[in-house]
């Protein structure tokens, strides 16, 4: 399972792609990749933040501390009923609140334009932005503040 390195690795990676996509003009010309590459990036944000802080949480009745990710064998156990995301999403909202509403969006967006195929408003990417922002910074308040 990756560590906190690799996950903040993947993250800036993630990020470089989207700072190209901005740095090829003004409106962002595959604003749907660009929602969907930022909710990954965020993702990383926060699988990097959790192997920092490995949070004690309770989802669905299983109570344990995330030591490593989806190897805990009680989040295995978990994620056989549940999706990864889900469980992911239950956690940023019962634990880091603040955060939830900017990822969640990232991830219904992203949702939308990989699955449902819809085309995205305009401004989405730039929303997007602001968003993945939002969890990286709180990411890594998190990170810095939490766990001394």
């Amino acid at each position: 399972m990756s560590d906190h390195v690799e996950h903040t690795n993947q993250a800036e990676h993630n990020e470089a792609v989207l700072s190209y996509f901005e740095s090829q003009s003004k409106e962002v010309e595959f604003g749907d990749w660009y929602v969907t590459i930022a909710f990954y990036s965020a993702i990383h944000r926060i699988e990097a933040m959790l192997d920092i802080i490995k949070p004690r949480i309770s989802v669905g009745g299983v109570k344990t501390e995330v030591v490593e990710h989806s190897c805990n064998k009680a989040l295995r156990m978990f994620y056989n009923t549940q999706s990864e995301h889900d469980v992911r999403n239950r956690l940023i909202k019962a634990r880091f609140g603040r955060m939830f509403v900017p990822f969640y969006a990232l991830y219904a967006k992203s949702r939308d334009a990989r699955y449902n195929c819809q085309e995205l408003e305009p401004n989405a990417w730039l929303t997007a932005k602001d968003n993945l922002q939002y969890v990286k910074d709180h990411c890594g308040y998190f990170m810095e503040n939490v766990k001394k």
